[in-house]
């Protein structure tokens, strides 16, 4: 696709922007990895000044829309320290480890639950309330819940209280969310599996 190479900084830079936002419209996120390096190359070699701060946003945004996507575990783990350390909105970092936290659900327990807890501190710290709501009483109690660990874990929520309920084999107080074992989600399908 790049065959061409400007010169100018920012028009190269601009140049790239342009075909990495091709890809995302395609939803080829894999094809992104390259350009998002060659971007990261070019904008240093930018010289004016509000060029380059508009540059620099134009690529944190580029960065917290890829790693918003579900498809691009790679992309988030391999960003998502630049992004947290370089962005200043409170809520796209507490997004970005609150997302770290789900992409390593399955991989490590104690990964996940750092992520989850670093999302959560800076959602305190910032006062972001719905966040941290939704971190304290659904992230959480979800992580501990898909790895058995449940040990003083509680929530308001329903749902997530009938995970616990099944992880911990207390499947009677799974059943007064769910009633019987068919009307299950698919995670408490399998913790119900792995409980039994």
């Amino acid at each position: 696709m790049q065959k061409e190479k400007f010169l100018h900084p920012s028009l190269h830079c601009l140049h790239l922007f342009t075909i990495n936002y091709y890809y995302y419209d395609l939803k080829e996120y894999k094809g992104l990895d390259k350009y998002l390096e060659q971007i990261d190359e070019a904008i240093s070699a930018v010289n004016e000044p509000l060029t380059l701060y508009y540059m620099r946003i134009r690529y944190h945004e580029l960065l917290s829309s890829i790693i918003g996507k579900r498809t691009t575990r790679f992309l988030l783990r391999k960003y998502a320290y630049k992004i947290t350390n370089t962005e200043l909105s409170p809520q796209k970092i507490c997004r970005v480890y609150h997302n770290l936290a789900l992409c390593n659900l399955y991989t490590d327990y104690k990964t996940s639950m750092e992520q989850a807890v670093k999302a959560f501190e800076t959602a305190e710290k910032y006062s972001l309330k719905r966040w941290a709501g939704i971190i304290k009483n659904h992230a959480l109690p979800f992580i501990a819940a898909c790895h058995l660990l449940t040990e003083e874990m509680t929530t308001p929520d329903p749902l997530e209280t009938a995970h616990l309920a099944i992880a911990d084999k207390e499947f009677s107080k799974s059943e007064t969310h769910y009633g019987k074992p068919g009307n299950m989600d698919s995670v408490s399908r399998v913790l119900y599996g792995s409980s039994e």
